[in-house]
């Protein structure tokens, strides 16, 4: 289908940008951005002295996220201007979207280096992230606010790939079992969790911030895999790359830990019943395609078994 996986036109996109400013713009060309975008095909334009970004959704079903954006924008959160909202804009029908253009480095560096960002703004956008309250549904977000799955227990259980897992040779099938049946445990405490937004798993990589001086953090982008959920679930994938897990562990010159919790604000205990069972999606995640003999893939199995002993599963 046309704006799946061919970009459209340059003349295109043009069309497309005239469509939602009301008025011709002066120039367009496609942007790749060095990190991240995979969600949707992207084109720098010029109108009115005004430089912008234009997003189209590479899916006719894949939202923009601008519900996402536009919350975060109300709690203060450092998001770059909407600027026009077209929901069926697209050549195929797709969501697009034109946002002011924001000058910065889109933040990606190698876990061992340290972030070009700092660390405690990152807590306190995370913090008002989090804090932004949500009740039409867990995961995955559409442009209207409504959430993909009924409970949070569903949304998570999402994210467990247990049978790619197994089926790729990543995951020996009676750990995929014993895993399968890890949530009924933890019934209550997901019903119970805090709900809010969260970005998703990579908020502190693939460009989703826009670094300027100073490593100050001048814009969050990347809402289309926006959702609704338990904080400490995100929380869970910062001590995944920066914290005591195993793999991840990092010094304070690479990644500093203690000054992002300050900043965050939130005391928890990062081994405890319900992080440990998060940790189990990360896990998940990373086998489904990781290669099955890779030295990460061995220890994240390793690692799962003794999270179902650990838990008493």
């Amino acid at each position: 289908m046309i704006g799946q996986h061919v970009p459209p036109t340059v003349a295109a996109a043009l069309e497309i940008a005239r469509n939602l400013l009301g008025r011709p713009a002066d120039s367009v060309r496609r942007y790749i951005p060095p990190h991240g975008g995979g969600a949707s095909f992207s084109y720098r334009l010029r109108s009115a002295g005004q430089e912008m970004l234009l997003k189209i959704s590479k899916w006719p079903d894949q939202p923009i996220g601008v519900y996402y954006h536009r919350r975060l924008r109300e709690a203060g959160v450092p998001v770059p201007e909407l600027l026009a909202f077209g929901p069926g804009a697209g050549p195929a029908g797709q969501a697009c979207a034109l946002f002011e253009w924001v000058e910065g480095i889109p933040a990606e560096f190698d876990c061992a280096d340290r972030p070009p960002y700092d660390e405690a703004q990152l807590g306190e956008i995370l913090r008002t992230v989090h804090d932004i309250p949500h009740h039409t549904g867990f995961g995955s977000l559409d442009d209207e606010g409504h959430g993909a799955h009924a409970t949070w227990r569903d949304a998570l259980l999402s994210t467990w790939h247990i049978g790619q897992c197994v089926e790729r040779g990543a995951l020996d099938a009676r750990l995929g079992a014993r895993l399968e049946a890890l949530p009924d445990q933890f019934g209550a405490e997901l019903t119970a969790a805090k709900t809010g937004l969260i970005h998703r798993e990579d908020v502190m990589f693939n460009g989703n911030l826009i670094v300027g001086a100073n490593r100050r953090i001048v814009a969050v982008v990347d809402f289309a895999g926006a959702m609704a959920g338990d904080p400490m679930w995100e929380l869970m994938w910062v001590d995944y790359y920066f914290g005591e897990y195993g793999y991840y562990q990092r010094t304070v010159e690479s990644f500093d830990l203690r000054r992002f919790r300050r900043a965050y604000g939130v005391q928890y205990d990062a081994h405890g019943p319900r992080q440990t069972l998060y940790l189990v999606s990360a896990l998940l995640e990373k086998l489904s395609f990781v290669a099955a003999d890779d030295r990460r893939a061995v220890h994240h199995r390793q690692m799962l078994a003794e999270v179902v002993e650990c838990l008493g599963c």
